[in-house]
């Protein structure tokens, strides 16, 4: 049995330190998080879910983004202080950044990003350096970055040709299941029509038809705070595991006789 525990969108927030950010994107971000985010967002659910996922070490973990709320260095430096113990624990760690990580197009801040993707993963990805293709155990990992910077009103994100010519190449050379790993959905925005554009991947029409016609076997995402699965009876097909901060639960996935089976382990703050 391979198993698999994915989590996503920590939102770590903390006050901006640069005078610059009160001229950009970062503003906003910080508003939602001081009179919105906050109130439902709770930082303790991850340092309890990197507790539990020591107890029970899978063969791999996946972060699918969001570690910041605006994407500032500070706000980095307080993801990795949590996750540093899951980064040193020698399992492999696969990320992807979220939009809030690529929040705006500051030079400090994305040096922070870029750093954080070296440090939460030993060293094995860099932001420069996707799309990546992994295999791990029995199963074939392709891992895209989606994000990029966007005006306030949009959280959507982008897939480039070479994300969508390493699908193509994969699916075609196929050996071994595909599981890929992006913060945005490739199939799965239903917040209606105008949140639907908002939040949606651009570039995901290959993407998105090679999940349905299985040649990727699972999408692991994360950017819908509400957790999904959308999945046939082998467990195969497309899954948000949610907010951790939000809902206090990651999924773990395991993968046995060719099939899929997922879990929710619910964290309790008592």
């Amino acid at each position: 049995m391979f198993r698999i525990v994915h989590f996503s969108d920590l939102h770590a927030a903390a006050p901006m330190r640069t005078f610059s950010g009160f001229f950009d994107k970062r503003i906003v971000g910080a508003a939602n998080s001081r009179f919105a985010r906050r109130k439902v967002h709770n930082p303790r659910f991850a340092e309890l879910a990197v507790e539990r996922i020591l107890k029970e070490p899978p063969d791999v973990i996946v972060f699918s983004g969001d570690a910041a709320s605006c994407g500032q260095p500070s706000e980095f430096e307080l993801a990795y202080r949590v996750l540093k113990p899951l980064a040193d624990s020698g399992i492999p760690l696969i990320y992807t950044p979220g939009n809030h990580d690529l929040y705006v197009r500051n030079k400090l801040c994305h040096a922070a990003c870029a750093a954080f993707t070296e440090q939460i993963t030993n060293g094995r990805m860099r932001l420069d350096g996707y799309p990546y293709a992994f295999t791990l155990g029995p199963l074939r990992f392709l891992v895209f970055n989606g994000a990029r910077p966007t005006n306030p009103v949009l959280s959507c994100g982008f897939l480039g040709e070479a994300a969508r010519s390493m699908i193509r190449e994969e699916c075609a050379r196929k050996q071994q299941p595909l599981v890929a790993v992006c913060h945005f959905p490739f199939r799965r925005i239903r917040k209606g029509l105008v949140n639907g554009m908002r939040h949606r991947l651009f570039g995901a029409k290959e993407a998105a038809h090679a999940l349905s016609e299985g040649k990727i076997d699972l999408a692991l995402c994360g950017h819908i705070h509400v957790p999904f699965f959308d999945l046939d009876g082998d467990g195969r097909g497309e899954t948000s595991c949610g907010s951790l901060t939000r809902y206090g639960a990651y999924s773990v996935i395991e993968f046995s006789g060719n099939a899929f089976v997922h879990h929710r382990v619910n964290l309790d703050l008592l």
